[in-house]
């Protein structure tokens, strides 16, 4: 393997793995010398559609998928993209490792309460305006509701609420409120940049046994399938609140966690890339 900018005498790479900012102009891979680009197989790894929105990046894109042994995406949109452009791609889906949660019998999950979680940050808060009314809705409807906002802050109908609460992002804040939490919202409009998107928040959500509540979308239902909620632009609210009255059930935890494990955990990565690597190093 080997890292762009990396001085240490040895032997040639076996393997280049690219990440995705290289491609925002300007390139810094594709400026390096030909006889260094061309020494070992070329890995473009690609967890967000960095080729929408950014002037000359869809340009430097379509050169990455051209000039790239294999094109590793995040999902099956930017595999498709990336294929319809020319290149070998396969799907790794965006993972994360398992929380250092606690097992105790004295867990803050065990309430009379409804907690739900948000985690994020103050750019991605604005995610959550066009979701504003619904979740105001739901506090009218669910006096045992109680929410916490970590990283940034809730839509303005949310804020003076007593039952919503706003921490700053920590990591110790983040795992405390990761044991606290029944249900995780990760949620956003629909847009061509936002759908490529690859859910490490519901992936994060899910392997912590936070049950998801996620907007609709390609890459969030492929992650979710069966479990959790999935809101469209006019969502169910009497469905909602009826799923919203209880805790999830021990069964519903459970498959969440299997479904990360088997599909979204750190180790399964691990062993699609080893298997790629194995692959495309001889």
């Amino acid at each position: 393997m080997w890292q762009l900018g990396a001085r240490t005498p040895g032997p040639p790479p076996s393997a280049i793995v690219v990440q995705k900012e290289p491609v925002e102009p300007p390139s810094l891979f594709v400026g390096l010398p030909r006889p260094l680009r061309t020494s070992a197989p070329v890995i473009w790894d690609i967890d967000d559609a960095v080729w929408i929105g950014r002037r000359g990046a869809h340009a430097m894109a379509v050169k990455m998928c051209r000039r790239s042994d294999v094109v590793v995406a995040g999902n099956e949109l930017l595999a498709a993209w990336a294929r319809s452009h020319g290149a070998h791609s396969i799907v790794i889906p965006t993972c994360c490792p398992p929380p250092a949660l606690s097992d105790g019998d004295d867990s803050p999950r065990a309430s009379d309460q409804i907690h739900l979680l948000w985690i994020g940050s103050p750019a991605t808060s604005r995610l959550l305006t066009a979701f504003g009314p619904v979740l105001d809705e739901l506090f009218a409807r669910l006096p045992q509701l109680r929410a916490r906002f970590v990283g940034g802050r809730p839509p303005v109908e949310l804020r003076g609420n007593p039952s919503v609460e706003f921490v700053e992002w920590s990591p110790d804040a983040e795992l405390a409120a990761l044991r606290w939490a029944h249900y995780g919202l990760a949620l956003q409009d629909r847009s061509e940049y936002n759908d490529h998107k690859c859910g490490f928040k519901v992936v994060q959500y899910m392997s912590a046994g936070v049950v998801p509540i996620v907007s609709d979308g390609p890459v969030h239902r492929d992650i979710v399938g069966h479990l959790g909620l999935l809101l469209d632009a006019t969502p169910d609210l009497g469905s909602m609140t009826e799923r919203l009255r209880r805790p999830p059930e021990e069964r519903e935890v459970a498959e969440v966690v299997s479904r990360w494990e088997s599909g979204y955990s750190l180790a399964h990565a691990v062993e699609l890339w080893s298997s790629l690597l194995a692959e495309i190093v001889r």
